[in-house]
């Protein structure tokens, strides 16, 4: 097997090791590795993992695949405790860039703390590289968190322009923002980094009267507020207080989910909302979207948002907010100031209002959502894959 034939990649998720098995806690199963496997034989992952420790599996996913074989790091969470175990960290990934050295080819995941650190012990022994860029931290909305995030996003930024210049080949989930903003000399390529089946979309059938009840869906993480979260509860309480009979849930978990549970409460929304928690398999959050009727996301950055093509796959019309990402893949109407509830709400409702702009802008959405199914997609990495790897041997 030469280095053609593996490839080693990083990632940020959370994994649990349980006798050997590997669960992780976002929606990465079997089908997630396949579009690598689909090009390389073996693949080496690199993320944080820990010991299973009675945690809730129903929140995890079974993430095990043949071919697969996992590089532990410490799992830390969040800025302090990465500081915390920064040596030990370095050294694991000193360790694997080591003995992968000639052996596989690297394709780092970006914006990734992770992957930057592997890179600068990758490319000290002159090996090359390709990155998938899935994020933009050029976003002003990231320097105005707090402190440390501000240092540790601004570090982030200058990493990814500094090592998407000098790549081998970079693949972007947008066709030109990130292109844009993190721009290099070698191949190109771009593609979502999603995973929609073609037995997951869903067609639904055009409206023929306006309904009892509409539900809006917001699909965000609830670790950090970046997403809109308190928008999105300004929404449904404008569309109540208007007489609109509207119910909301939002999927997602994290450290503020307390918090807005208390605040949906606070508002008079308690019984009118719904809070999912994480879900980690993609059936189970499809059906969500399937049950729901319209996406309000007043996200404030992202780099090419999986969960509103998701929505679009289901069918489901979407309010979203106006940043660059947004244009590839909503019309402009739909696209507002995402700190703009009086707005946001306007659009909402002349979605209740007018079922013929309600079953146009359905189809619409998945019309264009038939681009990112997972078979089309799978063609343009296998491309992007066979060219770094050429360029690697």
């Amino acid at each position: 097997m030469n280095k053609r034939d593996v490839a080693i990649i990083n990632v940020e998720t959370h994994f649990l090791n349980i006798d050997g098995h590997i669960y992780a806690e976002s929606l990465m199963d079997s089908l997630f590795w396949s579009k690598y496997l689909s090009a390389f034989n073996k693949l080496y992952v690199i993320a944080r993992i820990k010991q299973y420790d009675n945690e809730n599996l129903s929140e995890w996913v079974l993430s095990d695949c043949e071919d697969v074989v996992f590089l532990p790091l410490p799992d830390y969470r969040g800025p302090k405790e990465y500081l915390k175990y920064y040596f030990a960290i370095k050294r694991a990934i000193k360790k694997y860039s080591s003995e992968l050295s000639g052996k596989a080819v690297a394709i780092m995941r970006s914006p990734s703390p992770i992957g930057y650190m592997f890179l600068k012990q990758w490319t000290n022994k002159t090996n090359p590289y390709g990155m998938e860029i899935c994020a933009n931290y050029s976003d002003d909305f990231y320097y105005h968190i707090d402190v440390i995030h501000s240092i540790l996003y601004g570090v982030l930024n200058i990493q990814t322009k500094y090592y998407a210049k000098k790549a081998t080949g970079v693949s972007y989930v947008t066709k030109k923002v990130l292109q844009n903003e993190y721009p290099t000399d070698g191949i190109t390529a771009s593609y979502s980094s999603i995973d929609i089946p073609e037995c997951l979309y869903y067609k639904r059938e055009p409206l023929k009267k306006r309904k009892e009840m509409y539900t809006l869906i917001h699909v965000s993480t609830l670790a950090i507020d970046i997403k809109g979260n308190e928008e999105f509860l300004g929404v449904l309480l404008n569309l109540r207080n208007s007489g609109y009979n509207a119910t909301g849930v939002v999927v997602g978990g994290g450290r503020l989910k307390e918090y807005y549970i208390k605040r949906a409460a606070d508002l008079g929304l308690g019984e009118f909302i719904r809070f999912t928690g994480h879900i980690s398999h993609k059936e189970d959050l499809m059906n969500e979207l399937k049950c729901a009727d319209i996406m309000l996301f007043p996200t404030l950055s992202e780099g090419l948002p999986r969960t509103v093509i998701e929505a679009m796959a289901n069918s489901l019309p979407c309010v979203s907010s106006d940043i660059p990402c947004m244009h590839e893949l909503l019309e402009d109407h739909w696209l507002c100031n995402p700190k703009d509830v009086e707005l946001l709400s306007s659009r909402i409702k002349e979605l209740i209002d007018d079922i013929d702009k309600y079953n146009t802008t359905s189809l619409r959405n998945y019309t264009e959502s038939l681009e990112f199914e997972y078979g089309h997609l799978r063609e343009v990495r296998q491309q992007f894959y066979s060219s770094i790897s050429k360029e690697s041997n």
